[in-house]
């Protein structure tokens, strides 16, 4: 069976909506593998590839959202990594309209793609995380306190 793509603490950034979408976006994979082992991956393939499209389109406008609102100094680094994650999953998505999906995509997407967002929560999300609590925790200071 493929590796469990379990949530734990290593993967917290502490702001409360990211986390959620990322335990989300955790149980879908999650659920994904055992499909996979089942032998019920190409079954299950449309519909994750379905729900990769609407996470990355909905998540990475809020967390964009996020960074630009507190004025992140690397935003900019930030977005070429979605864009390149996006041009990664594209390559899938018009493979999978061209020819549809089989046993060997869903395991190449499952080991792509989870590998992906692993290495991206914890080593290129991680960096913003001390900036946004900084801010936020600075803009819910009384005036007189700053």
């Amino acid at each position: 069976m493929a590796e469990k793509f379990a949530w734990t603490s290593e993967y917290e950034t502490g702001i409360d909506e990211i986390d959620r979408q990322h335990r989300d976006l955790f149980k879908k994979f999650d659920n994904f593998s055992i499909a996979i082992y089942n032998g019920e991956g190409k079954n299950q393939l449309k519909e994750l590839m379905a729900f990769i499209d609407s996470y990355i389109n909905n998540h990475f406008k809020e967390e964009e959202e996020l960074l630009s609102l507190n004025n992140y100094p690397d935003i900019y680094k930030h977005l070429e990594y979605h864009k390149k994650f996006t041009s990664i999953f594209g390559i899938f998505k018009k493979e999978f309209e061209k020819r549809g999906g089989d046993t060997y995509m869903a395991l190449q997407l499952e080991k792509e793609i989870r590998g992906w967002w692993k290495n991206h929560i914890l080593t290129v999300d991680k960096l913003y995380v001390p900036y946004i609590t900084i801010k936020t925790k600075k803009n819910a200071l009384p005036d007189d306190m700053e």
